[in-house]
């Protein structure tokens, strides 16, 4: 889960910022493979001793610090397990490809182990009505080197949640915790359709994974999701000659016609050039071109990515790019984007 950018990719609750994890030594013994501790390196100074003031990533750029009096309880823990690694023989792993097949499945891909180095790809499946979910099936992150151009705005805080009388832990559709912004499909990297919220409880299966040099990556199933407006929906998100991203869907819609709406939040500055059907997105001296195909007439956008309530958290610097399709009934739509970091 941890991008070359410096943050994970946090789907549901989960937080943006990385962590060291005594369980990962302990899986690396009990696999007898040192490389699953690669990304862990860099919680370590150069003695080799737990650094206690780095467990957050390159905190000058990450809000979210994690305190290491938070942690303390499971220090022994390294000690257990980890007490007779060498480190200096930790290699990074072979494969660039990780599938996760539990219950709320993703599908992770990575040129390069390195921090600041690579492309990155992650992307989900699963279901709305798990322990913390969000409505998120079909979402995806995307790094290219120190900038994360695809990001999830992550977790509300709780507390102010229930002081407004939101039922955070009724997952049903109409229910209070799906007009929580940061909750809703619409504000995850993923397919609406008519603003409708996903299906709650339909689950989102990866169904197939493609793993060679020219395209590397997962399918995800989004038709139960979507709900009866759509006869099927299928999402792709790979990596092409590990040189760019690739997120390409196929919607088929049912007996009324529908507005399909293709989101994702950046960070960036954003220029849409509709005349090309093209985004230019900058960030921190680096471009990033977004390339749309389709068979049907579509329409480049931006969104606020600002919730309507003052309880809510502010998502500052973030907004949300892409577009939006009017399909006709018994019509597919096909489109293709591509993802291109700029030399």
């Amino acid at each position: 889960m941890s991008r070359p950018s410096g943050i994970s990719f946090n789907f549901a609750d989960c937080t943006e910022a990385l962590y060291s994890s005594a369980t990962l030594f302990w899986m690396a013994k009990k696999l007898n493979d040192f490389s699953a501790l690669k990304t862990q390196m860099r919680f370590y100074d150069e003695k080799k001793e737990f650094a206690t003031e780095k467990l957050s990533v390159w905190e000058n750029r990450n809000p979210q610090k994690l305190l290491y009096k938070n942690y303390s309880r499971v220090l022994p823990c390294y000690v257990i397990f980890g007490h007779d690694i060498d480190f200096s023989k930790i290699r990074a792993p072979q494969k660039k490809l990780w599938i996760g097949r539990g219950e709320n499945p993703v599908a992770l891909v990575r040129t390069n182990w390195n921090i600041g180095e690579g492309l990155y790809l992650g992307i989900k499946g699963g279901k709305g009505n798990l322990s913390h979910a969000h409505l998120d099936a079909g979402s995806f992150v995307f790094d290219s080197g120190n900038i994360a151009w695809a990001v999830d705005l992550g977790a509300e805080n709780y507390h102010s949640m229930e002081s407004q009388g939101i039922s955070l832990w009724k997952y049903e559709n109409g229910s209070s915790r799906w007009k929580i912004l940061r909750y809703h499909n619409m504000a995850h990297n993923t397919l609406s359709v008519d603003g409708n919220e996903h299906i709650y409880d339909a689950f989102a299966p990866i169904s197939k994974t493609f793993d060679s040099e020219e395209k590397r990556g997962a399918e995800v199933i989004l038709t139960d999701v979507l709900g009866r407006k759509v006869k099927s929906a299928i999402r792709q998100a790979y990596l092409e000659n590990n040189k760019i991203a690739v997120i390409k869907d196929s919607i088929e819609s049912a007996e009324k016609k529908i507005l399909l709406r293709w989101n994702m939040c950046t960070p960036a500055a954003v220029k849409l050039l509709p005349e090309l059907n093209t985004i230019e997105l900058k960030k921190d001296g680096e471009s990033l071109k977004v390339v749309v195909e389709s068979n049907l007439n579509l329409r480049l956008k931006t969104w606020s990515a600002q919730p309507k309530t003052k309880y809510e958290t502010p998502n500052s610097g973030k907004i949300f790019v892409g577009f939006e399709c009017e399909v006709p009934p018994h019509t597919k739509l096909n489109t293709t984007v591509k993802l291109i970091p700029l030399q």
